[in-house]
């Protein structure tokens, strides 16, 4: 009976040693620097396409200049121009966006001038206030909106452009609308540990 009592006594013990352990790594994840947490983030891949018209994101790698890697919701079909993977940097409720086709993080270009401020591009090799965004989730379905952190602008799909640069991404409305309003699905199969559900934060 002594041995039984002692056997599950260092049970008990193991078990709460290892949640100290987990606790205490999510601090230390939580007190460094962004680049350093990539290497804790929760990271899902994900399905991101227009609630207007279900169109998916596309990274154009095709592009050149300041327009190459631009954002614009323009795919009928999902391909590897429109694989993300989203990963929530925890103490804040950020999230930072990945492209997968160049693995460039998205970036808000708030230096742009004119109709191209605050174009969203898969273009960044570090995470910097210009990668952060919130995600505004509308309903339990998926339905979101992005904030992005670097001007408090929601992204929208712009529409009402034309040609090369039609539904481009940008970071620049003030109000959530229906060109502001996306489909997020996080995508469970996933060798990563994707969530079983879309995260309610």
């Amino acid at each position: 009976m002594n041995d039984m009592r002692r056997r599950q006594a260092g049970i008990l013990g193991l078990q709460t040693c290892k949640r100290s352990l987990r606790r205490a790594a999510l601090v230390v994840a939580a007190s460094l620097p962004i680049a350093a947490q990539a290497q804790f983030p929760d990271c899902w891949p994900a399905e991101w396409t227009s609630a207007v018209n279900g169109a998916y994101i596309s990274t154009e790698i095709a592009y050149g200049g300041d327009y190459v890697n631009m954002l614009r919701a323009r795919s009928p079909h999902w391909g590897p121009w429109e694989e993300y993977e989203f990963c929530y940097r925890g103490p804040d409720n950020l999230y930072y966006i990945r492209a997968l086709v160049n693995r460039g993080y998205v970036s808000a270009e708030i230096g742009y001038p004119g109709e191209d401020n605050g174009m969203l591009r898969a273009r960044a090799t570090d995470v910097g206030p210009w990668e952060l965004f919130r995600i505004d989730w509308r309903d339990g379905r998926g339905v979101v909106a992005l904030q992005s952190n670097a001007n408090g602008r929601y992204v929208s799909a712009e529409y009402g452009f034309t040609g090369d640069r039609g539904a481009m991404l940008r970071a620049r409305a003030t109000e959530v609308g229906p060109w502001e309003l996306f489909n997020l699905r996080f995508l469970s199969s996933h060798a990563r540990g994707a969530p079983k559900r879309i995260p309610q934060r």
